[in-house]
């Protein structure tokens, strides 16, 4: 009851579309404020669900928009144009066979990077992945171009070019520290800014808007499950030690983690750190021993995600700190204070505020038995990594301020 109701509140309570606020100056000269519906992708819109002050709604397409601005987590500027786009994607390998890639002329919303009296930078990403960066100064639009690309009758090839240095040294035409630096640039998005703020300071000016940088953005997590473990002695381990068989054993367990999601390579990095409270109870199948021992775990994880629609799926790898206390009875133990360092990695889906994931550990712990190390192994469908093998289920909160209009 506990998880279903846990499940329910997640998917529920998480599903309505977040709101910020905006403002939009349209092209036929209007300009209003309103709320706008924008989600969390690492894709371009095509357009926006713009609502007025009034309760209008309102659908902005490029061709409609001069300039919105959305003010969420960070000041986001867009602008509408049109522009020759190629169907690019960011895995190469992914490039269509069999056909040449044509560009195709159309209206686009572009994400300003950065804004000034001389020069603007922006961007746009298809829905493959691929982020274009246009560069502008006054009338003129063009496109960096960073791979060229051959044909056959079967088959594209693909080759980096560097033809964007050239371009931006004409483009730099006017400030020799700038067009040498760029003669050698990267074509990274950092490397772009950088440039662009560097042509702007050379003639003593700044530009008028940068793009805010994404902060880390902090989640508190509950997690919750039930164990099944089953516990065996190894091969040193004395006839009237290894003669006893344990049954299974079920526990409920409970957990708390910390979750930072960095904002760099698109979100798709995090840090994850989990401590759970977990019961370990069996007893012997042919004898009177019983164990009932309460186990305490830290994880520290490094977590990679990548976007599959509203789905996230993503792999987990860390460290897990075990310490074992005996909470009521272990009949042959002498000391129950054991502390335990080993590795946990796994795989699992993150939906909304949601996380599944399986995980398996590399190492047991061990127990002391009389004179002798008695390992245990438990096998677990939990909501909790404290075994050979986990089910984890958790539900996250954001600890930071989303800006979200209700």
């Amino acid at each position: 009851l506990f998880l279903t109701t846990l499940i329910c509140t997640a998917v529920t309570g998480f599903a309505q579309d977040k709101r910020y606020q905006a403002r939009v100056s349209l092209a036929d000269g209007r300009a209003m404020r309103g709320t706008i519906l924008h989600g969390e992708k690492y894709t371009t819109p095509e357009d926006f669900s713009f609502f007025t002050e009034k309760g209008d709604t309102l659908i902005l397409l490029p061709e409609m928009v001069n300039q919105l601005e959305i003010r969420g987590e960070i000041k986001e500027l867009f602008t509408g144009k049109l522009a020759s786009v190629a169907p690019l994607t960011d895995d190469l390998e992914k490039l269509p066979d069999s056909r040449k890639i044509v560009a195709e002329e159309k209206w686009i919303f572009m994400k300003a990077l950065v804004l000034g009296d001389k020069a603007n930078l922006y961007t746009y990403t298809n829905e493959s992945g691929y982020t274009h960066y246009f560069i502008n100064k006054g009338e003129i639009w063009d496109e960096l171009v960073a791979f060229k690309y051959f044909y056959d009758d079967t088959k594209v090839w693909v080759a980096r070019d560097f033809r964007f240095r050239n371009q931006l040294q004409g483009f730099f035409y006017d400030c020799y520290n700038v067009r040498i630096d760029a003669s050698r640039s990267n074509f990274k998005e950092n490397v772009l800014v950088r440039l662009f703020n560097a042509y702007h300071y050379c003639d003593g000016m700044r530009a008028y808007y940068e793009a805010e940088t994404p902060k880390i953005r902090p989640y508190l997590g509950l997690k919750t499950g039930i164990s099944y473990t089953t516990m065996q002695a190894d091969d040193e381990a004395p006839p009237e030690i290894s003669s006893i068989d344990f049954d299974y054993g079920s526990n409920l367990l409970l957990g708390v983690s910390l979750k930072l999601v960095l904002p760099k390579n698109r979100r798709q990095n995090s840090l994850l750190f989990e401590l759970f409270s977990s019961p370990f109870r069996t007893k012997s199948t042919s004898t009177a021993d019983r164990v009932h021992l309460q186990t305490y775990q830290f994880n520290t994880l490094y977590r990679r995600s990548y976007q599959k629609g509203a789905f996230y799926p993503y792999f987990n790898l860390g460290l897990r700190y075990t310490r074992v206390l005996q909470e009521k009875e272990f009949t042959p133990l002498l000391d129950p204070d054991i502390n335990k360092v080993g590795l946990v990695g796994g795989i699992g889906v993150s939906y909304k505020q949601l996380d599944v994931d399986f995980r398996m550990e590399m190492n047991d712990l061990a127990i002391p038995f009389t004179d002798r190390f008695f390992p245990f192994q438990k096998l677990q469908t939990p909501l909790s990594p404290q075994s050979t093998l986990s089910l984890n289920i958790s539900y996250h909160l954001p600890l930071y301020k989303d800006y979200v209009v209700k």
